[in-house]
């Protein structure tokens, strides 16, 4: 006797997903994509850009004495310069690295053999890169100037043990050509 054979349906026929909601996956993926290189590219430089900062004020450290506390205390208030100084290389190298991943695995040029320009596909780059570059404008107007100061002020009265409240100190310049010279009393 004859079987029935079922046959599966076919994506065309299944597919409900509408061209609108294609175009939204494609650039949620690639800002997937971009939002995971950003947050790689930029843990791997903050912890480099910290560690050679580390190793060098290590010497000043041990000359002046400092704990372990001290220089964590240091460091915490210095995480906002840091971060800021390397915020626009870490989407920079993000924006290479999302492209050349992309590329490795031949998205891009699936995407572009489907129709879509290189300027939508990648647009969501742009469209997360503009929305860091205010928070990267509050992080150096108002918060790295302030955890300057305290960096500063830890530095010259905890690690160097001298007191705010101290002696006033005169601060002479100097200028004999194109040198220009600083004393204090």
């Amino acid at each position: 006797h004859a079987h029935r054979q079922a046959t599966a349906p076919t994506l065309a026929e299944t597919d409900t997903v509408s061209p609108r909601t294609r175009r939204a996956l494609l650039q949620r993926y690639v800002a997937q994509h971009y939002t995971l290189m950003s947050l790689l590219a930029f843990g791997i430089l903050f912890v480099g850009y910290l560690l050679v900062d580390i190793l060098e004020r290590l010497e000043w450290f041990a000359r002046h004495n400092a704990t372990p506390t001290d220089a964590l205390r240091f460091y915490a208030a210095r995480i906002p310069l840091l971060a800021s100084r390397i915020m626009p290389m870490s989407l920079l190298l993000a924006t290479a690295l999302t492209v050349s991943v992309l590329s490795f695995h031949r998205e891009l040029i699936g995407m572009r053999a489907s129709g879509i320009s290189a300027t939508r596909k990648l647009s969501c780059i742009l469209v997360i890169a503009s929305l860091i570059a205010p928070l990267s404008f509050v992080l150096n107007e108002y918060i790295v100037p302030r955890t300057n100061a305290l960096a500063d002020r830890l530095k010259e009265t905890e690690i160097k043990d001298r007191s705010e409240t101290g002696v006033l100190q005169k601060v002479v310049w100097y200028r004999a050509g194109s040198h220009v010279s600083q004393a204090t009393q």
